[in-house]
């Protein structure tokens, strides 16, 4: 079955429907895990799932076409310090 990465930010309700779609991909033999902010992880672990911390996503934002939305909303893959676990680099690095 599919590797299935999550990309997810705390913004007013996007986990809980997120987990819930995760566990009916999990029941169906795929294999999930998310990656996101620092406050994400504990929620993720706690639901059974892998969990990403992105920490240097931000110190990229001169990479993205200055003056669109892609450079306002990289803001919330910044994660200050970091943990255990966690992914720096390139974004796609993993």
């Amino acid at each position: 079955m599919a590797k299935i990465l999550w990309l997810n930010w705390s913004g007013g309700g996007n986990l809980p429907p997120s987990l819930g779609i995760a566990r009916v991909l999990t029941e169906r033999g795929h294999a999930v895990a998310f990656a996101g902010r620092p406050e994400m992880v504990p929620r993720v672990e706690e639901a059974g799932f892998r969990a990403i911390e992105l920490t240097q996503a931000y110190t990229q934002v001169d990479l993205y076409p200055q003056g669109t939305f892609l450079t306002r909303m990289s803001c919330y893959l910044t994660s200050p310090g970091g943990r255990s676990g966690s992914v720096g680099g390139r974004i796609g690095a993993a």
